[in-house]
């Protein structure tokens, strides 16, 4: 079976825009913290305190979030709607009917909001996870946050953002910077690539004639 991309930004929020309430907050724990989504089910109102929240996930490891202002607001929304409702489960999320959600029945309702997006939470998992790559976090804090039992799983973010950037480098040279496009206006002098200045040092090859590019992205 293919793997699932990851979801984007823009296909959260639109999503999360389109829900009810009682699997908003949800939606938005899952986003924040690429979290299961079976553990986010069985999330304890008795495991969540003012610094730090503990959930039960793959083989049944306890894993601690810190508690961050972001956080602490989707805690307190879902709160406040099971408060108005009169419901009193021992979860933090649960569905209309007061009951603590199973993963499959969130899974079930979800489609029918997400229209033609076929967005699953899963893939907000994987979101979560390229984000931190893309803002350079390490493997180590990766396998941290999401809980991966082995570190290869945490390193693929990793490998598939470096992919994704050398590609984005590879199209720049083409487009701007190879002495086939006899540009001396993007050239410092014909034939020699002219460098560009970005945030960190990297090479790129023109996929085209074959110039070399140093890159500070």
């Amino acid at each position: 079976m293919e793997k699932r991309r990851p979801a984007t930004v823009d296909e959260f929020q639109r999503i999360a825009d389109a829900l009810p309430p009682q699997m908003y907050w949800m939606w938005q724990m899952l986003g924040l913290t690429g979290m299961r989504i079976s553990a986010a089910c069985t999330l304890l109102e008795s495991d969540i305190t003012d610094r730090f929240f503990t959930v039960t996930t793959k083989g049944n490891k306890r894993v601690e979030y810190p508690m961050s202002p972001a956080l602490r607001e989707v805690i307190q929304g879902a709160r406040q709607w099971k408060a108005e409702k009169g419901f009193t489960p021992p979860t933090l999320f649960c569905s209309h009917r007061g009951r603590p959600w199973k993963h499959y029945t969130f899974s079930e309702q979800l489609r029918r909001y997400s229209g033609d997006l076929h967005i699953t939470p899963h893939q907000l998992r994987h979101m979560a996870g390229t984000i931190m790559a893309e803002n350079n976090l390490s493997a180590d804090i990766i396998q941290a946050s999401l809980g991966h039992e082995h570190r290869v799983s945490s390193e693929q973010y990793i490998d598939q953002t470096s992919k994704m950037r050398y590609k984005a480098l590879s199209v720049v040279a083409k487009n701007l910077h190879c002495k086939c496009k006899k540009s001396r206006t993007m050239s410092d002098n014909e034939g020699q690539p002219k460098t560009i200045r970005t945030n960190e040092r990297q090479e790129a090859t023109c996929p085209c004639c074959g110039c070399k590019l140093l890159v500070i992205q």
